[in-house]
């Protein structure tokens, strides 16, 4: 039943732990964007880091993630629950990721009230998907002159790992 109203591999669980995070993180006093990382959808949570694993992306895997946003921003909306961020790849820093970054953000946006979120770890490599990226999360080895540049080109909002070597840029961007 749980699938047949939330959507193909979408469980009342999913919802039930996100509603309790979404509770705990207001508790806390949070009230900017919730961070959903998409790992179990993706299947990435455990080979994030192997290559081999980017290498042999399909796209049932991504239309799952897309699945799982549409049923997250309904109830996001049934349930008054701040925006959700979702954080499809972390740090996408080698071509393979970045191109299967690229086309996962790519279909979340067209998702209605999806955005899309990051860390930024090799701006090298944000062209395969800056064009689709809502908010960027730089690392803290990121020049501070380059993270400007970088969301100025994509119109992303820029937030920044926060650091003690870093401290100065937190004029200009949020800080997780």
């Amino acid at each position: 039943y749980a699938e047949e109203r939330n959507g193909p591999g979408i469980g009342d669980s999913d919802l039930a732990y996100l509603d309790r995070y979404v509770k705990g993180y207001r508790k806390a006093g949070f009230t900017h964007p919730v961070r959903y990382w998409n790992s179990r959808a993706l299947g990435t949570e455990k080979d994030a880091w192997y290559p081999g694993n980017w290498l042999a992306f399909d796209e049932g895997r991504l239309m799952k993630a897309v699945r799982i946003a549409e049923a997250i921003c309904r109830e996001r909306l049934a349930r008054g629950w701040p925006e959700i961020l979702f954080y499809g790849i972390d740090e996408p820093g080698k071509r393979a990721r970045a191109r299967v970054c690229g086309r996962l953000f790519r279909m979340l946006r067209e998702v209605p009230g999806a955005r899309t979120f990051t860390a930024v770890n090799f701006p090298g490599v944000i062209h395969e998907y800056g064009d689709a990226l809502d908010v960027a999360c730089f690392c803290p080895f990121t020049p501070p002159e380059d993270e400007r540049r970088i969301a100025g080109i994509y119109g992303c909002e820029p937030w920044v790992y926060r650091t003690v070597e870093r401290d100065t840029r937190a004029g200009w961007a949020r800080i997780t």
